[in-house]
């Protein structure tokens, strides 16, 4: 049935994704992380080793401001935290920048090798 009315449908936000993360912590929110970018100059292509990767807020705000050509490497101790975060991410549609989500911390010297 058509009411004579236009309807504008759009895709959620990055923000309104986090917003709606699962989570067992506290998540960086949306001002935070924009301060955290521009501090860190995160650009496009680069390359981030994230410690502690939480709900993952953080790290999908990293790995959307690498697109194209960068990509995060998150390391969290808590496997948990891991999965949840995995999840998120693929909610997200970041999965193909923040892939490698890592359940335990190595020796850092072998993770910077990697980057």
């Amino acid at each position: 049935m058509n009411f004579g009315v236009d309807y504008l449908f759009l895709k959620p936000t990055l923000e309104d994704i986090i917003m709606k993360y699962r989570r067992l912590m506290q998540i960086i929110y949306p001002k935070d992380a924009g301060y955290i970018l521009v501090k860190l100059n995160i650009t496009p292509g680069m390359k981030v080793l994230e410690m502690g990767t939480g709900s993952g807020a953080l790290t999908s705000y990293i790995a959307n401001s690498l697109r194209p050509g960068g990509g995060v490497i998150s390391y969290d101790i808590n496997e948990k935290f891991v999965e949840i975060a995995r999840e998120n991410i693929k909610k997200a549609e970041l999965a193909d920048v923040s892939e490698k989500l890592r359940k335990k911390i190595e020796k850092i010297e072998s993770m910077l090798s990697r980057l």
